[in-house]
Order: C-alpha cells, then sequence, then structure tokens
C-alpha cells in the first residue's frame, strides 16, 4: 500500500529474505496471549492474530479514517482495541500532519529530503486535509491496557521504527515478545541515527533474525541496512535465538 521515493536502486540486502516461514512458526507464540499491531493501517496482521488465538489484540493506528475503518471492521470482536494514536518514545501530541512518502507522519514543508513528498496513497484514504493526532509509547500502551503477556509485536511505522524502540524498553525487558519489525531508510530521512538504532535492538538483548531464519549480528544489520528501500526481519529476545528449539532456527 506504500508508493516510496528512493534515491537509487535498492542494493539487495542480505537480511532480506522473501521466505516467512519463521514467522509463521513464531505467530504460534501468540495463541492463547496477547499481541500489538502497531502501524494497524486496515488490520490484516490484527485480524492474523486473531485467526492465530491471540485473546487480545491492541491495534494502534494514527491515521483517522483508518482508526475508523478498524473499529468499523472489529466491531463484533470485543477482543480487539483499537486506538487512534501514533507511538513514539514520549507522550505528546502531532498538529497539522498528514501521510508523507511510505506513509510517515509529518508536517507539510518539515522536510527536505525524501520526506518532502506527499503520499497520494494515503491520500486516497485519509483525504488531502491535515489532521492531529496524539503520541503514546508501547510502555504507556502495555501498563494503560494492562497487558501481562504479550506474545508478539508488530511494528511497521515508516520511519519511526528507533522511537517506538525507546519507548518500549519496560515491555521488552519484562515480558520478552518476538517482534515484527520494518527497517527502513525513513529512520535516517526522520533524523534519527541508524546505528543508534541498531544498538537499541542488541543492547536490549535482542537480535535481529532474517526471514529466513539466519541470526544477524549488529555489524551485519548495519551492513546490510536498506539505505533506499525497507524490508521486514524479526527481532528475537537473544535466549530465544539461543534455543535450539527455537522455531525460527529450524
Amino acid at each position: 500500500m506504500t508508493e516510496c521515493v528512493m534515491s537509487s536502486e535498492p542494493t539487495p540486502s542480505p537480511l532480506w529474505s522473501p521466505t516467512a516461514e519463521a514467522f509463521e512458526r513464531l505467530l504460534a507464540r501468540v495463541a492463547g496471549r496477547q499481541a500489538l499491531d502497531i502501524g494497524a493501517n486496515e488490520g490484516g496482521y490484527a485480524a492474523l492474530f486473531l485467526e492465530k488465538g491471540a485473546t487480545r489484540v491492541v491495534a494502534l493506528e494514527p491515521g483517522p479514517r483508518l482508526a475508523a475503518g478498524l473499529r468499523q471492521r472489529f466491531a463484533d470482536r470485543p477482543e480487539v482495541t483499537v486506538r487512534q494514536v501514533g507511538i513514539s518514545d514520549r507522550v505528546g501530541h502531532l498538529s497539522g500532519v498528514k501521510f508523507h512518502n511510505c506513509w510517515t507522519l509529518a508536517r507539510p514543508g518539515e522536510f527536505d529530503n525524501r520526506l518532502h513528498a506527499v503520499s497520494p496513497g494515503a491520500e486516497d484514504v485519509e483525504g488531502a486535509g491535515l489532521f492531529d493526532v496524539a503520541l503514546t509509547t508501547v510502555d504507556e500502551i502495555v501498563e494503560s491496557a494492562g497487558l501481562s503477556d504479550v506474545g508478539f509485536i508488530k511494528i511497521d511505522v515508516d520511519g519511526y521504527e528507533a522511537r517506538v524502540l525507546r519507548g518500549a524498553r519496560q515491555t521488552l525487558t519484562r515480558q520478552r515478545p518476538p517482534i515484527m519489525i520494518e527497517l527502513s531508510y525513513l529512520i535516517h530521512d526522520l533524523g534519527d541515527s541508524v546505528p543508534a538504532f541498531i544498538n537499541e535492538i542488541y543492547s536490549s538483548g535482542y537480535v535481529v533474525v532474517t526471514m529466513a531464519g539466519e541470526v544477524a549480528t549488529a555489524a551485519q544489520v548495519l551492513d546490510g541496512f536498506p539505505w533506499h528501500t525497507s524490508f521486514d526481519v524479526l527481532m528475537l529476545p537473544a535466549e530465544l535465538a539461543r534455543d535450539s528449539a527455537c522455531p525460527a532456527l529450524k
């Protein structure tokens, strides 16, 4: 659903593989537990978590029309909570924003890089006008919703990934959920440090596992980082990745 402005042809990364077997196996961990869909969009992953047996799903989406659509889609599913909110590293508020480039929240004229362009696909959904959005953190969501057994988190926030992780430190330390996260050049374009983002992953006791099930070092993640495109990887607690029974390694 995205249309991304890239500065050059993407270089294939050794981190990326279209094989999603590891993801499918790890989804089994959500049965009987809770899940977060961060950047829920139209709710595809929220529905998948329900299909896999999640007892509670919190779908988080900053776009007002998309959030309304999520409420309508899951109106008969009381186990789904929808919040129209942006997830970051602080509690706050953004005024006068719209989606730019790859559905990235920004104010018009705020950036002179690849985020300068408006996302036409997003305008088709959210309209051409501006909107306001509250900001919060994963840790606040988990505490306020009473989530004590988070079995999986999906993060697709088009550049805000570093900030999401900074605001999730307590949850990742205490509950150790597997995460599917997007690696994206938009992290850099939003002004965050990519090396600091990678360090955030590894210093929290997590490792990056490719969709092919291979564990990558922090140096390999930096070397294979997508500076001109985006793709998903798995973030696993290091203890799970070391476990010989880890489904991602089979």
